[in-house]
């Protein structure tokens, strides 16, 4: 992660925070989700790659998954009424036609990018190692 690319996602975080916290209803809370999630992916991969000579590089597949997991998981935790999972394990005491859909996008979101992050990551492994198998017949 270069500078600009730093500077540019942490200015994106702290508007999208700011903004949550300006609407000062239910509403903001998938927002001030999105803004947090980013602003700590953002520190902790900057903290990461910023003062060392020979930083480790990102693996494009697994921001890939993680950013389609995070949208399709939370448009299908939005509808699927996923909300009212997570209220009962969570929360109880709220109710679920109030915070379903914003509690249901958010997990959605979350279990959604870290599973495609997951299969993002190990599919280009796998696939490596299926092409660089020799057939015994070949050696």
């Amino acid at each position: 992660m270069n500078r600009p690319v730093f500077i540019v996602s942490l200015s994106v975080a702290t508007a999208l925070l700011v903004w949550a916290f300006s609407i000062r209803e239910k509403e903001g809370l998938p927002i001030f989700a999105i803004g947090a999630a980013l602003f700590l992916c953002t520190l902790a991969v900057g903290s990461l790659r910023f003062g060392t000579r020979n930083a480790p590089t990102t693996n494009k597949y697994v921001i890939l998954g993680a950013l389609t997991g995070l949208i399709l998981g939370g448009v299908v935790g939005a509808a699927s009424g996923f909300g009212g999972v997570v209220i009962s394990i969570f929360t109880p005491e709220l109710m679920v036609q109030d915070f379903g859909a914003s509690l249901g996008a958010m997990g959605g979101g979350i279990l959604g990018a870290f599973i495609l992050a997951l299969l993002f990551g190990t599919l280009p492994l796998f696939a490596a190692g299926h092409r660089s198998a020799v057939r015994s017949e070949n050696s």
